[in-house]
């Protein structure tokens, strides 16, 4: 019986490949017949291939079209109106938009030489300043701040600074007068940097001067110790505290209503300019 049963088989095999057979012919015959055109079952399997790739390709662009798709601009445009005139898209011909172009996306090295030039050059100067008012009895053998200022550093930059002002003896015992700018951090805990003092005495014999005019100023060299500091300072973006310093005495004990002044006519100032390096 199993040997009938195969034979059944392909029986049943031939008969339903014959009637595919019939079938399609029969739909191509039909098809001919009312439009006078031949086509056969490989040209529509080709049509077929043909269109799967033309939605893939477009599935890609879309994909490729991700980072300025958004639901809104999906929505308003389904395609299924097909390929729209220019003149009835918004913006057409304007080129993308700056919305549409994501920060970082176009890097320097994309750019023509000229407008690379101009790109990466450094910024120009950042500056500030202000007048230093007069600041009467200051204490003696020690570090005063008579003014200060904030600094905001957005790139790394070296700092030239520029300050000066008027030290006046009062009768004081003091004999030395300096005058130096230091930049502390934004706690005002540390001090980063500072520049070479401006010093004046009345050390010499015959020296009777009771009024000192000192300027101080330059790139602000590395450290708290004008008298060792060595290397330029460079400071990383963050905010600084650039103080006006005035020191009074060389060892001097000077009593209470006999105390150095800082300033005559308020002629005193500080500034600063960052010079970016990075």
């Amino acid at each position: 019986m199993r040997p009938m049963s195969v034979w059944a088989g392909v029986a049943c095999g031939v008969v339903l490949a014959v009637a595919g057979g019939f079938a399609v012919e029969g739909v191509t015959n039909d098809a001919d017949a009312k439009s006078g055109v031949s086509v056969t079952s490989g040209q529509l399997e080709t049509n077929q291939r043909i269109s799967q790739a033309a939605v893939r390709r477009s599935n890609r662009a879309l994909n490729y079209l991700a980072p300025i798709r958004t639901p809104a601009s999906d929505a308003a445009d389904t395609g299924r109106t097909g390929v729209k005139p220019l003149s009835a898209i918004p913006g057409a011909g304007g080129g993308w938009t700056s919305g549409q172009i994501a920060d970082g996306a176009v890097t320097s090295s994309k750019l023509a030489p000229a407008v690379r030039a101009q790109v990466e050059a450094p910024p120009g100067p950042t500056a500030d300043g202000r007048q230093v008012p007069n600041m009467n009895d200051i204490a003696c053998d020690t570090d005063v701040t008579v003014g200060d200022l904030t600094v905001q550093v957005a790139r790394t930059s070296r700092i030239w600074v520029h300050g000066h002002g008027t030290m006046r003896k009062n009768n004081s015992s003091a004999t030395a007068f300096s005058l130096r700018l230091r930049l502390r951090d934004a706690a005002n805990t540390q001090t980063l940097a500072t520049s070479i003092p401006a010093l004046d005495s009345t050390t010499f014999p015959g020296d009777t001067d009771n009024r000192f005019q000192l300027t101080t100023g330059g790139v602000l060299q590395a450290g708290d110790d004008p008298e060792t500091s060595a290397l330029v300072f460079e400071a990383p973006p963050g905010t600084y505290v650039l103080q006006l310093v005035a020191r009074a005495g060389e060892g001097a004990t000077c009593t209470p209503g006999q105390l150095p002044d800082f300033g005559f006519n308020q002629y005193g100032a500080m500034s600063y300019m960052l010079i970016a390096t990075g």
